[in-house]
């Protein structure tokens, strides 16, 4: 038996597993995130160096579901910025929404969403993606998402909308317009800006600015599940991520009320990956 890691790369963080040849399994959460499609691959490889290479024998295959790897490009991407740490290991690459309908739904099938720092959403059919949504990003898209939440509390608090109760606790000292367009159109990582709005949220779900908000934007995000799965695939919704978690109740009801029954809400897709994974090297 090889060693094999196991990595389910979001835009903001990261949750690595690691199985050694004595079958002995590590993990490792929170480490540094990376999403090749706007994010700086030589910080990140630098970050996982710290974090992870010490700790860990050297892999001889790398299972990654990233954020943002959806295309082939995209894809190579993150593969080079993991080669820089292990350039013998054999790396896969695949779609955060492959692996989060590898480790929660298969072999059953159902409507697979990640609601993190980003948003996605894709149809399982127990072996396949047979549909996914259309990626539109933090700037058009990502109804519901970490970045999405963010955006809206950033536009009220510029607009004065957020409650004075509410304002000390969820915005930061020194917020200002020009911190905002600095860190929007010019920051090295808008998206986890954004979301970082949003944290503090999943314990305030009890004041009405609150709850109106989640509510809204989970509208928008089963406006947009609406307009492209038929009703037969997304009758049943499995869902993953920071903000799926953090706002599980709010997510199951708006979403509930749409006719999309909400059956399992994990942090990350890794238990059921590493159980996927290890099966197939059987």
């Amino acid at each position: 038996m090889s060693t094999v890691l196991v990595a389910d790369i979001g835009g903001s963080s990261s949750r690595w597993l690691a199985r050694d040849a004595n079958g002995s399994i590590r993990s490792w959460e929170c480490l540094p995130g990376f999403n090749p499609a706007v994010g700086d691959p030589q910080a990140f490889t630098a970050a996982i160096r710290d974090s992870v290479m010490n700790d860990l024998p050297t892999p001889d295959a790398i299972f990654v579901y990233g954020a943002g790897c959806g295309t082939v490009e995209r894809a190579a991407r993150m593969e080079d910025a993991l080669h820089g740490c292990w350039p013998q290991a054999v790396i896969s690459v695949s779609s955060d929404l492959v692996g989060a309908a590898l480790g929660l739904s298969a072999p059953r099938p159902g409507l697979v969403l990640i609601l993190g720092t980003g948003m996605n959403a894709g149809y399982f059919d127990g072996r396949e993606l047979t549909r996914t949504l259309p990626s539109l990003g933090y700037i058009l898209g990502d109804e519901g998402s970490g970045a999405d939440i963010g955006k809206h509390v950033v536009m009220d608090a510029i607009h004065d909308r957020v409650p004075a109760v509410l304002r000390s606790v969820i915005i930061p000292p020194g917020f200002d317009l020009p911190l905002v367009v600095d860190q929007v159109y010019r920051g090295r990582a808008p998206q986890a800006w954004l979301a970082s709005f949003a944290k503090p949220l999943s314990t305030l779900t009890d004041q009405p600015y609150v709850d109106r908000l989640i509510r809204d934007r989970f509208s928008a995000l089963a406006d947009r599940i609406e307009g492209v799965f038929p009703v037969t695939e997304r009758a049943i919704a499995v869902a993953s991520g920071s903000v799926a978690l953090g706002f599980r109740s709010i997510l199951v009801s708006v979403l509930g009320s749409r006719g999309i029954a909400v059956t399992d809400v994990q942090p990350s897709p890794m238990e059921g990956l590493l159980t996927y994974h290890s099966l197939r090297s059987r």
